[in-house]
């Protein structure tokens, strides 16, 4: 005799439902911990680091297992600035006896405050495919760093820009050079900065360029940072256009930029020296030989032996024949004088006017008999009227009024002196061939 029992349809799919999740729970896929790792480690200098000092983090991650979906997770780094040096890396490493697969990220920080700082750890988030080609998602987590940072206050003077970097580097170019300005026209100076191991937001402002005797328009700084394996480096390029306001050269200031090296852990600076300005051909000008040459030519003696020969010949044969003058011919012959010659033979008449001017201001006496000539007189006119009263200035005969202006020059001589004793109406004449001896009381 068989007995049947009706279970109702309602209990039969319960016990159904919770049978299934049953054998899913004791069947879901886990991932051992183990299998991944992340770790980051920093390169820190010997002593503590300094607020701004650039300090290298390399994070390094590996997963032993097929990951299907990868992602890693930054923390904020609060309290720092940062920069990715490059693409992540492909490592492959041996992980308790595996040959297993990773990568590394190498970042650049820079601390922006003195005390304990923290760096919160990465993320590894990923979705691996386990068992019959299930996927599981798993997180895997470094463990927080500290760093220890102190203020810079007191190394450096309160007047310097910070910087610290393992190498700085300054240099300057001219266009044209500083002592050869067309006038009226504009010298651009360039100068270029770089630093090895900081970024190109802390290198300082443009120096100031306002002293007197040059007039100077600041032009627009342009910044840069080139990422390298060893760490950025950042390059400031400043512009100025400078213009001398007389024919007078002027000086600009030397610039400094002190720098901390992060290497030796000490002050160290980087300049560039004092600059003459001037129009072209201006009188007085400092011009700076290139220590290059010079330094080949002072060690050379043939040559040298042969030019100290040359100049003892030219100086002698100066003595010779500026006996009859009472002064030898290369003393006769100034700066401007030179400056009218090449501005003649260059067709430049703001070279030669501003050459003339020179002359005038540096031996009245001298430029009076010149300028009185009839023919010079008459050559300045035409000169003057053709560079101000709309002439060309290339149809001037520029040649022939520097060959005139030299000839009149250095043919004056200076007139013997007619100033009288003002005793002699008192005490009467001496004469010429008496000599009063006044050493002795």
């Amino acid at each position: 005799m068989m007995v049947c029992f009706r279970i109702p349809a309602a209990l039969l799919v319960l016990m159904l439902t919770r049978g299934a999740a049953v054998a899913q729970t004791e069947q879901a896929p886990s991932v051992d911990p183990s299998i991944g790792r992340v770790e980051v480690t920093l390169e820190l200098p010997k002593d503590v680091p300094y607020v701004g000092e650039m300090i290298i983090l390399k994070m390094r991650t590996t997963i032993r297992g097929d990951v299907a979906l990868d992602e890693i997770r930054q923390p904020p780094f609060t309290n720092f600035n940062w920069q990715q040096l490059g693409r992540d890396k492909p490592i492959r490493v041996m992980a308790d006896g595996f040959n297993v697969p990773g990568y590394e990220r190498d970042i650049a920080i820079f601390p922006q405050q003195a005390g304990r700082l923290i760096i919160d750890p990465f993320v590894r988030h990923v979705t691996m495919i386990v068992g019959a080609n299930q996927r599981v998602q798993a997180d895997f987590a470094s463990k927080p760093v500290f760093v220890d940072v102190q203020r810079y206050e007191g190394i450096s003077k309160a007047a310097d820009w910070w910087l610290p970097a393992k190498a700085v580097t300054i240099k300057e170019t001219w266009s044209p050079r500083p002592d050869a300005i067309e006038p009226g026209k504009v010298g651009r100076r360039t100068v270029t900065l770089e630093a090895e191991g900081t970024t190109a937001d802390r290198l300082p402002p443009p120096p100031v360029m306002h002293v007197p005797g040059v007039i100077t328009f600041t032009g627009p700084a342009t910044r840069e940072t080139i990422l390298t394996t060893d760490g950025p480096i950042a390059r400031a390029t400043y512009q100025w256009d400078v213009r001398p306001v007389s024919n007078s050269p002027a000086k600009l200031p030397a610039i400094r930029v002190a720098w901390f090296d992060i290497a030796e852990r000490r002050m160290r600076d980087v300049a560039i020296g004092e600059q003459w300005v001037s129009y072209l051909g201006a009188a007085g000008v400092h011009r700076h030989a290139d220590p290059s040459l010079f330094g080949s030519f002072v060690a050379s003696g043939p040559l040298m032996a042969g030019a100290g020969g040359l100049l003892w010949a030219l100086g002698v044969a100066g003595l010779l024949t500026s006996a009859g003058r009472g002064r030898p011919w290369f003393l006769d012959k100034p700066l401007a004088l030179r400056a009218l010659n090449k501005g003649a033979r260059a067709g430049d008449a703001m070279v030669m006017k501003a050459a003339l001017m020179d002359m005038a201001r540096s031996d009245a006496d001298r430029w009076r008999h010149v300028e009185t000539d009839p023919r010079v007189a008459a050559q300045l006119a035409d000169f003057d009227r053709s560079l101000f009263g709309g002439k060309e200035a290339t149809s001037l005969a520029l040649k022939p009024l520097a060959a005139d202006v030299n000839r009149l020059w250095l043919a004056y001589t200076a007139p013997a002196s007619t100033k009288t004793n003002a005793l002699a109406q008192i005490d009467g004449d001496v004469p010429r061939h008496r000599r009063v001896d006044q050493t002795r009381s």
